[in-house]
């Protein structure tokens, strides 16, 4: 909770899933999202889907899930940061299925000394192109008025 006040008082909106079903519903529902932030442990089935997938590794299986199966680009490519409690050598070993999929590669952090930094920088690499708008609206269809 700390980290997401944190977070909050830099200006960035947190959106929170406590399962991985749960961030895949909030994924499918909106895709515009610039960073995902998960823990190695948490409830959810995504190791039932991956091939040596470990349930107490929900995180790490939900991330291999979504880097294997998604369908949109935009999620499929999210940079994510693993933050977890394990030591260094623990988190390495533990989110290693996740970081030798396709890039971009899972950034990977035990502290919030740590994880803020790497947020602030993935946040400004992601939004280094500005946000592109057409001039003007384009009709989505006629409605037929009774």
């Amino acid at each position: 909770m700390g980290e997401r006040r944190l977070l909050r008082a830099f200006g960035i909106d947190v959106t929170s899933a406590t399962s991985s079903e749960r961030a895949e519903e909030i994924l499918k529902e909106d895709n515009d999202f610039d960073l995902l932030i998960t823990d190695v442990q948490r409830s959810g089935t995504s190791y039932k889907f991956v091939d040596k997938g470990t349930e107490i590794h929900e995180g790490v299986n939900f991330v291999v899930k979504l880097r294997k199966e998604e369908t949109d680009e935009r999620i499929k490519s999210l940079p994510i940061i693993f933050y977890a409690a394990y030591s260094w050598e623990s988190l390495v070993d533990f989110t290693r299925l996740a970081r030798e999929l396709r890039p971009p590669e899972p950034e990977i952090s035990n502290s919030v000394d740590d994880l803020i930094p790497k947020v602030i920088r993935s946040l400004s690499e992601e939004r280094i192109d500005p946000i592109t708008v057409s001039a003007k609206k384009t009709p989505t269809g006629t409605r037929l008025r009774r």
